[in-house]
């Protein structure tokens, strides 16, 4: 029988598991100081003679806004809403030079339109003309039409009518609805005006475009000063 073999292999197990206990590292002492590991290495890049440690002047944007009355150019191109106080800074002979970049077919429509908003600022001579005949330009840029017509609006609105007031009018029935929601929008704020109210309410009596009629009932609803 092979029974006693098993004799030995329990007391082997049994001398195993009674063996002396494995080692423990003795645990570090308590201080009231905390234990810190230092971070990784991290390269950087040495600081340059035009930018000292610890300054913040790399942070800070290399070309600051310009300083003093701006030219021509630069107000065309300038980014944000240029002032009233920027267009009149111009000087005279600038008024011939918006003319004929509002009029001038190769030049960017956004410029074209910054254009005519200076000279509806300017009031200059001559102005009503240009922007009437940028409006009423067929083959013009949409978006140079919808310039002129808010230039011709906040620039030369009469309150009993005038060349302005005709163009805008006629603006107001093309074909483009677009163009007559622009118009529409443009004469808002001088709802008060005669001329200005006689126009939208005569426009609302045929206009079929929705955009264009809800843009007429908040024109119309707007009040009016005593």
């Amino acid at each position: 029988m092979r029974r006693p073999l098993l004799l030995p292999i329990v007391a082997l197990g049994a001398f195993a598991c009674s063996g002396p206990a494995p080692l423990v590292p003795p645990a570090q002492p308590v201080t009231d100081q905390c234990q810190v590991l230092d971070p990784p290495a991290v390269t950087q890049t040495a600081p340059s003679a035009a930018s000292p440690r610890g300054s913040l002047q790399g942070l800070l944007p290399t070309h600051g806004p310009p300083k003093g009355p701006l030219k021509l150019g630069q107000l065309l191109t300038l980014r944000g809403v240029v002032s009233e106080a920027q267009w009149r800074a111009l000087p005279p002979g600038a008024d011939a030079e918006l003319s004929q970049i509002a009029q001038r077919e190769d030049e960017a429509p956004t410029v074209r339109a910054r254009a005519m908003t200076g000279l509806a600022v300017r009031r200059t001579d001559g102005a009503v003309g240009t922007l009437r005949g940028v409006l009423l330009d067929a083959q013009a840029d949409s978006l140079v039409r919808r310039a002129a017509a808010r230039a011709l609006a906040d620039g030369f609105a009469e309150p009993e009518g005038g060349p302005a007031m005709a163009a805008l009018a006629a603006a107001a029935a093309d074909e483009d609805a677009t163009l007559r929601e622009a118009v529409v929008k443009a004469l808002a704020p001088h709802v008060a005006l005669p001329a200005v109210r006689r126009l939208l309410e005569e426009r609302k009596a045929s206009e079929r475009d929705t955009l264009v009629t809800e843009a007429l009932d908040a024109a119309l609803a707007a009040p009016t000063p005593e």
